[in-house]
């Protein structure tokens, strides 16, 4: 299948499947902190346009830089949570990262959580289960904390 922009996963050498379609930064980064977070034994093949962009999720450099501009906190306990919020007019998610700790993952449209939602989806698992909380953002003025319902999901 050929496509101008998609978004393929291997293992192996092999491809598992690929998607065809056109997709924003957010999506692509909801997509890849899922799989990081669900599973590092697979490469991501991103190509849009005549960009091609090969990720080995066990590779935690190269992929903190894909996701750099969405990392606020790493590595952090429920207890340094208020410590930390997502920049003006983003939302914010805390996402397991091992055992008890989380990391803070800022992001600009709900496509970050389609992706995240999506690929979990995929690997017939809750989303729930690697995330804190509802996205939220903070108004940072009026010191006020918004939660966001997610469609479909209590």
């Amino acid at each position: 299948m050929s496509c101008s922009e998609s978004f393929s996963l291997l293992k192996n050498d092999k491809l598992v499947w690929k998607l065809c379609s056109s997709f924003t930064d957010d999506l692509f980064s909801g997509m890849i902190l899922a799989l990081i977070t669900i599973s590092r034994d697979y490469v991501v093949k991103i190509q849009k346009s005549s960009k091609i962009l090969n990720l080995n999720l066990r590779d935690k450099d190269s992929i903190n830089k894909e996701l750099d501009s969405y990392i606020i906190a790493l590595d952090k306990s429920p207890s340094d949570f208020y410590l930390y919020n997502p920049d003006p007019n983003n939302y914010g998610l805390w996402v397991l990262q091992e055992n008890t700790l989380y990391n803070l993952y800022q992001f600009k449209t709900p496509e970050f959580m389609q992706g995240f939602i999506s690929i979990c989806n995929n690997f017939s698992t809750d989303f729930r289960d690697y995330i804190y909380s509802v996205p939220f953002k903070y108004i940072f003025d009026s010191n006020t904390l918004i939660k966001y319902d997610i469609e479909g999901y209590d």
